[in-house]
């Protein structure tokens, strides 16, 4: 029986099997490298989408509890004149403003009172919300302001009143003049436009 010779028994891959090796790791590379970048994208984008959606999420619950804790306190502005407990709508230079309870004291300072006095506006595509640390202002006083919620490229309110009639604008028209003698409305209407999310609209009922 002839043996294979040692020239034989030692020889190893050709040129071309080594491309052709070569060229199929290339390819399941490739594919393998293609999958798993999907799946970053698509992980990525969905971490994206839900912190925008936490984002307002967190817009809905900060408006929800001014609003929904609104009361019938009207203030004085920096002239010394008379402002509704809740303004706002078309025409006006914020969204709304309201005197609202249940301010935090975690401090447990004395005489700070439970009122404040808050507004939301629209401001640069961001939605803005604005406390002052006083109910009746002082020329001088200057109000904290909190970004909310960005990507906003419109903004619009509309308030119910006693006889389920949509006003444009709060306090109505018979009230301007004597804007401390205004009611609250019965709720409120906010309207969004959000550069990716589109249109959103949220109905916030107040107290009374």
């Amino acid at each position: 029986m002839n043996r294979p010779s040692p020239r034989a028994r030692a020889r190893g891959f050709t040129l071309l099997e080594i491309l052709v090796a070569v060229a199929v790791f290339a390819v399941l590379a490739g594919l393998a490298y293609g999958g798993l970048t999907s799946v970053l994208d698509t992980r990525n984008d969905t971490a994206a989408r839900m912190r925008r959606l936490a984002r307002i999420q967190l817009a809905y619950l900060q408006m929800q509890r001014d609003l929904q804790q609104t009361v019938p306190r009207s203030i004085r502005d920096e002239l010394g004149s008379p402002v509704a407990a809740l303004r706002g709508g078309a025409g006006n230079e914020v969204l709304v403003a309201a005197t609202r309870g249940g301010r935090a004291n975690p401090a447990q300072l004395p005489r700070r009172s439970e009122l404040e006095r808050i507004a939301w506006r629209l401001h640069d595509h961001d939605l803005e919300r604005i406390a002052w640390p006083v109910l009746d202002r002082a020329q001088g006083d200057q109000p904290a302001v909190s970004k909310v919620l960005t990507g906003v490229d419109s903004a619009s309110m509309r308030f119910l009143d006693a006889a389920g009639v949509w006003q444009p604008t709060w306090p109505p028209p018979q009230f301007q003049a004597l804007p401390a003698a205004a009611p609250l409305p019965r709720a409120v209407e906010v309207r969004l436009e959000l550069k990716d999310w589109g249109r959103i609209r949220w109905v916030f009922r107040l107290p009374g």
